[in-house]
């Protein structure tokens, strides 16, 4: 396990405190956050409500909003820009519409649905710094919330073939709460031309000098501990005839660390397949959400809400696979066999929703 998400759960320890009053108070700066759906993404055409924890000085509000474009140190590369740059509410421009509330206490964001509000796009709303409250506290630093549209997915059918670049992905992600960590999954994902989906990840770990979030599967490996964990996802992939859209069914995701428990409830991905135009191959552009996330030490638990973050990844080369992989039709739990954490699901793949059974996915 990176000591990047051991740092994380560790922290939940620190709201135990909090919450016993044993911190100073004081009058903090606004905060904003979102919440999100059950399905980890919002629908397509409807408007995201943003709240914030006291009323703001609405003249200090600025928005950016960035394409699903984070660098390996999970910041903007310098030679990004942004889908829409600087802007005040009342003047983002035909692609966002921003709605205030009386009271300062919220704001409605309407995305053009044509556009970066279609379905399974995924951008990154930025509150830039200095928002202040009535009282004049002003945040120092950005508020960033990532955000992904879907559309109806109660019909899974597609009315031409999917084509995807079966094979191992290295996924790059990171969760935000209770700090910012990141992770790094590797697996096998396979998806049938029905648009039939399954995934079999485990979580890497990088070798020493490497960034954390690398995304190179030369500088990964399987660690063999009691404490690794295989995860196992299914869903669908829609074909519209111009893009390929993910939309997985929710799972739950346990990591155990020295006697910390975390579980992460109602997790999904939704995004979109892509080809990667460096390597000719596939790329996945996702968002991972869970519904919520409890943290157990002892008798202590600490329950953190809804939260989404980007997670993409690209097809590997056959060569360059690390050893102990996960694959989804013969080995869904690679390398962990009895001392790690593979709690495989009834039948997997098969999918009840998706309607489909492990013949439809495993077929070459």
């Amino acid at each position: 396990m990176p000591r990047s998400i051991l740092a994380a759960l560790l922290l939940a320890l620190l709201t135990f405190c909090m919450s016993s009053g044993c911190l100073e108070t004081y009058d903090s700066p606004p905060e904003s956050y979102i919440e999100l759906p059950a399905e980890g993404a919002f629908s397509s055409g409807k408007s995201v409500t943003v709240f914030f924890s006291e009323p703001i000085d609405v003249s200090t509000l600025r928005l950016q909003v960035w394409p699903n474009s984070l660098n390996k140190e999970r910041e903007f590369p310098e030679s990004l820009e942004p889908v829409i740059p600087s802007c005040k509410p009342s003047d983002c421009g035909e692609q966002l519409k921003v709605t205030l509330a009386d009271d300062a206490m919220s704001m409605d964001l309407e995305f053009d649905p044509r556009s970066l509000g279609r379905p399974g796009e995924t951008v990154i709303l930025e509150l830039m710094e200095g928002l202040e409250d009535t009282s004049g506290n002003d945040t120092g630093a950005p508020q960033r919330h990532p955000m992904s549209f879907r559309f109806d997915d109660t019909v899974r059918i597609n009315q031409q073939n999917v084509v995807f670049d079966n094979g191992v992905y290295v996924l790059v992600g990171g969760i935000k709460k209770p700090i910012p960590a990141t992770f790094n999954f590797v697996g096998e994902v396979r998806v049938s031309e029905e648009g039939y989906f399954a995934m079999a990840v485990s979580e890497a770990t990088h070798i020493e000098g490497a960034p954390r979030n690398t995304s190179n599967p030369d500088e990964l490996y399987f660690n063999d501990n009691p404490e690794a964990f295989a995860t196992h996802i299914t869903g669908f992939v829609f074909n519209s005839g111009t893009e390929r859209l993910i939309v997985t069914d929710p799972v739950e995701i346990s990591i155990s660390i020295s006697g910390i428990n975390a579980t992460l409830k109602g997790v999904r991905l939704n995004g979109k397949i892509i080809r990667n135009q460096l390597t000719g191959k596939d790329r996945i552009e996702s968002s991972l959400s869970y519904e919520e996330m409890v943290v157990t030490l002892g008798r202590n638990t600490q329950t953190y809400d809804a939260d989404t973050t980007p997670l993409n990844g690209d097809w590997t080369e056959p060569a360059r696979v690390p050893e102990g992989s996960p694959m989804v039709c013969d080995s869904p739990c690679g390398y962990i066999v009895s001392e790690g954490r593979c709690d495989l699901p009834d039948g997997f793949p098969s999918n009840e929703l998706s309607k489909f059974d492990r013949d439809d996915i495993c077929e070459d």
